[in-house]
């Protein structure tokens, strides 16, 4: 075989290129070998037998893959057939299979930037060398992390300038994984964040347990949110303890987890600022009393919401509310519960920095209630509830909720309430002269209480408006309040001269009273959806006053919303 090879190599230094082939022939017959079908490939090349020359080339990288000579012999041969894209898949596969070192390397890397430079349209340009960095670095800042992976294969350059940029890798955002993601992929993208990684959204993971402490003992993320993941209590409550940089933590949908475990994380993660947890779980074995065992002293923002009817408030919530101890500086507090459920919520006053209070259940009568006074925010929904005992005859008299603080004050599915009754909560007996005006007011499905010496609605509600609270009110809604027609809108339009937005979806509203509440002058967005006796011409004329108007109407079938006009 030796014999014919160095005969065929003498052959074609003579230009003697049949005579060549011939030889090779014989070499291949006896002992086949990328080198002998390499050199035949040059023979049939230097004939324009490109077909021939291209099938040895293809034999050349099937008997040795990792060696650059097949590639560089195939894209030779592809560009003589002018099938310049082939021949820069064959480089590109090859510069995938070689390995990275020697003059083989060299030689093909070198014969893919010239093709690609040739392959380029004339007015191209490398955005990352002509663009300012920090218009470069805005430009992928869209990009998400697994993007971000993928861009730095396209040169060295490109991977030096992305990777030396931190704020491209400070967030890992695995929200839209439609496939579960592996741990190759997380390992990778560690590797490159490290110190850099700020947050991240874990979600759709295998071996979960093994992703979160990688991520927790490796980088210092401040947000975290975990969604549909397998994890013990146990591992999350340990992982968690182990970073102490973590600020914000968000336990999404699909994980579900119990009180006990659930005061555990608050024990472990003793520097979190915002805590939300959209799955907790109830059980009747937990008791009463049970809460965080260590003060969260920085915790200013928890919002929970408790999936499963299966105790009761006191249950869920009672250790946790009974110790404001622990939540020294609470300000936001959000409970969202089952519809069914029942919440009774007494003493809140002991949480003296909480500004923001928003509850979504049926609540027992305000019997026995307790507000802190600094309060800004306070939003209670009692969902599609038929009728509500939210304020009872044995309701607390209204100094019992000073809220001289109050901006924001929302009271949905108040049915079978007045609205006297839900204007309580701007009462107080408190030494403040002057308490903070209210700015929004949502007051949704309550009635009105019109006295017997016949007063209309408009005159009733013009009375309820005089509170001197209500005079800077911006946003207002009576949504679904069977009182609301067009003598109410007067009594609105002369009592707040400083309304921008006004709700009356679902109310008995015309378009007198649509013409009285544009014509007052300050309005700039009016809500009227599902008002049966508004004409279409009164919603033209009141856009065409330069003020915003949404309206629609539920179809028949009531399941779902389409546009009116």
């Amino acid at each position: 075989m030796s014999h014919f090879h160095d005969q065929g190599r003498a052959a074609y230094k003579r230009k003697d290129y049949a005579k060549a082939i011939e030889l090779f022939d014989r070499a291949i017959g006896r002992s086949p070998s990328s080198q002998l079908y390499d050199n035949r490939a040059a023979c049939h090349e230097k004939l324009n037998n490109l077909p021939a020359a291209l099938s040895d080339a293809k034999k050349t990288i099937q008997l040795a893959r990792e060696d650059p000579t097949g590639y560089l012999r195939a894209g030779k041969v592809l560009l003589k057939m002018e099938k310049r894209e082939t021949a820069a898949e064959i480089y590109s596969y090859g510069m995938r299979s070689i390995k990275h070192v020697g003059q083989g390397y060299e030689l093909l890397r070198k014969a893919q930037r010239d093709l690609m430079n040739e392959l380029s349209p004339p007015k191209s340009v490398d955005p990352l060398t002509m663009l300012p960095p920090e218009l470069a670095v805005q430009v992928l800042e869209y990009l998400s992390f697994k993007q971000l992976m993928k861009v730095c294969l396209v040169s060295k350059e490109w991977t030096k300038f992305i990777r030396s940029n931190p704020d491209l890798w400070t967030y890992l955002d695995l929200s839209g994984a439609n496939r579960k993601v592996g741990t190759k992929f997380i390992s990778r993208a560690i590797n490159i964040a490290r110190t850099r990684m700020k947050k991240a959204y874990l979600y759709n993971l295998y071996d979960a347990d093994k992703v979160l402490r990688a991520i927790t003992t490796q980088c210092p993320v401040e947000d975290l949110t975990l969604r549909y993941m397998m994890l013990q209590s146990s591992d999350l409550t340990k992982s968690l303890s182990a970073l102490t940089t973590l600020r914000r933590l968000h336990i999404g949908h699909k994980m579900q987890i119990l009180i006990q475990p659930f005061y555990d994380l608050l024990s472990a993660a003793v520097n979190l600022k915002e805590l939300r947890c959209d799955d907790l779980v109830a059980c009747h074995s937990v008791p009463g009393n049970a809460g965080p065992s260590e003060k969260m002293a920085r915790l200013t923002d928890l919002d929970v919401t408790w999936q499963h009817f299966v105790a009761e408030w006191s249950v869920v919530f009672g250790g946790l509310l009974s110790r404001p101890v622990y939540f020294p500086d609470l300000r936001r507090l959000r409970i969202d519960g089952p519809m069914q459920s029942r919440i009774e919520l007494t003493h809140l006053e002991h949480f003296v920095h909480l500004e923001h209070l928003e509850l979504r259940a049926q609540l027992n009568s305000t019997s026995g209630w307790q507000l802190p006074a600094a309060l800004k925010t306070l939003h209670i929904d009692q969902g599609n509830a038929k009728c509500s005992n939210f304020f009872d005859a044995d309701s607390a008299e209204p100094q019992h909720w000073p809220t001289p603080q109050l901006e924001t004050l929302v009271m949905k599915g108040m049915r079978a309430s007045y609205l006297m009754d839900c204007l309580k909560w701007l009462d107080n007996n408190n030494d403040i002269e002057h308490p903070t005006q209210l700015h929004t007011l949502y007051v949704t499905g309550c009635e009105l209480q019109v006295p017997s010496d016949g007063d209309s609605a408009g005159e009733a509600v013009k009375r309820a408006l005089k509170h001197p609270r209500l005079s800077s009110l911006t946003h207002m809604s009576f949504e679904e309040c069977s009182f609301c027609d067009d003598t109410v809108i007067d009594a609105i339009a002369q009592a707040l001269p400083k309304l921008r937005i006004l709700d009356v979806s679902k109310t008995n509203i015309t378009g007198v009273g649509v013409k009285r509440i544009v014509q007052s002058g300050a309005l700039k967005e009016l809500i009227v959806n599902d008002c049966r006796n508004l004409g279409h011409d009164a919603v033209v004329w009141a856009r065409s006053k330069g003020v915003k108007v949404e309206c629609s109407s539920s179809d028949v079938s009531g399941k779902s919303k389409k546009v009116r006009y």
